[in-house]
């Protein structure tokens, strides 16, 4: 993920949280419905985990794995 990108989200701006919404949403409604089965639920836990993303961005580490840490939010919620 471009650090411009992250660092712009950290400063609560939306166009970048969009652009990051955009390119991970497939990725992670996978994650969660390979746990759910359920294409409804895995929408829902999907929501809640970008929710999540734009309610801590200013704890975001623009120096560490952007996906990874995506991801494990993922997995944790489901």
């Amino acid at each position: 993920m471009d650090k411009a990108i992250l660092k712009s989200l950290k400063e609560g701006d939306e166009y970048s949280f969009n652009t990051i919404y955009n390119k991970y949403f497939p990725l992670i409604k996978y994650i969660c419905y390979s746990y759910l089965k359920n294409n409804i639920d895995a929408e829902d836990l999907t929501l809640d985990v970008f929710t999540k993303i734009w309610e801590k961005r200013e704890s975001i580490d623009i120096t560490k794995n952007f996906k990874y840490y995506l991801t494990q939010i993922a997995h944790n919620h489901c």
